[in-house]
């Protein structure tokens, strides 16, 4: 096939025109190894070959524009490769290349993960763990070389930032609601629970009045006496006050 003329285009490519009216964009890297600019006819195996090879430097370079970005595990530029609609065989061989030279290194990405999640988050060990495995890191020992003194810390520091919880609810329900809480951020049940018990706290009667009231006001249009009574006090019951204090505030 020949050759008709090039162009020297944009983000060091080349476009050839070739004599069946097809074009074809190259890196310049790759029409120079093939000698392109001075050659005016280019046998099919050997365009077959340059197109491959071009395919190859194509993936390395939009890697190495997305790696710039930021650091990335190696499952990320996989996937990023993947959406480009790469073959199996390119994504090999870049992700290969790009190992070789150290653009990617998954142990220094797990490490400025673990570090960005204790400088900038209140994470637990959990939490931690499941992002490392999102980006296809599934070598967690280090996380179970942090003190627990750390993540105790860090759970009282969340319990603090909820304190809230404490004044609107009741023992009980403030109690499991810093529970899931807990959770949520990535903290085993284990860790958390005996810090939860150890916290002092004192029934709020005036929520206890102010449930009683609201309760009350929706009950009383249906029932009266004893039956009031008692609906009243499971319904308080049901949201976590202890018996003896809804006593208290109904009689």
């Amino acid at each position: 096939m020949k050759i008709l003329k090039w162009i020297k285009s944009k983000k060091n490519t080349y476009i050839l025109e070739m004599s069946n009216k097809s074009t074809i964009t190259l890196y310049d890297d790759i029409v120079l190894k093939y000698n392109l600019l001075l050659r005016k006819e280019i046998k099919d195996q050997e365009l077959s070959e340059i197109i491959k090879a071009n395919q190859d430097l194509k993936s390395y370079y939009e890697s190495l524009n997305y790696l710039n970005k930021k650091m990335r595990s190696q499952k990320e530029v996989e996937n990023f490769l993947k959406k480009k609609e790469y073959s199996d065989e390119v994504i090999l061989k870049t992700i290969n290349r790009l190992k070789k030279e150290g653009y990617i290194n998954d142990e220094l990405v797990q490490e400025s993960f673990i570090h960005d999640m204790l400088t900038l988050t209140l994470n637990g060990p959990l939490k931690i763990k499941a992002g490392l495995e999102k980006l296809g890191i599934n070598r967690t020992e280090e996380i179970s070389k942090i003190p627990e003194e750390i993540w105790i810390e860090r759970i009282n520091k969340l319990i603090a930032k909820k304190e809230s919880l404490l004044k609107e609810n009741s023992i009980t329900v403030a109690k499991q609601k810093l529970s899931n809480y807990l959770y949520l951020n990535g903290y085993e049940k284990e860790l958390f629970n005996p810090i939860l018990n150890n916290i002092k706290m004192e029934e709020n009667l005036e929520n206890l009045q102010k449930e009683k009231d609201k309760i009350l006001k929706k009950l009383a249009s249906k029932y009266q006496g004893k039956e009031l009574n008692y609906r009243l006090k499971m319904k308080l019951y049901q949201k976590g006050y202890k018996m003896e204090d809804i006593e208290k505030i109904i009689n």
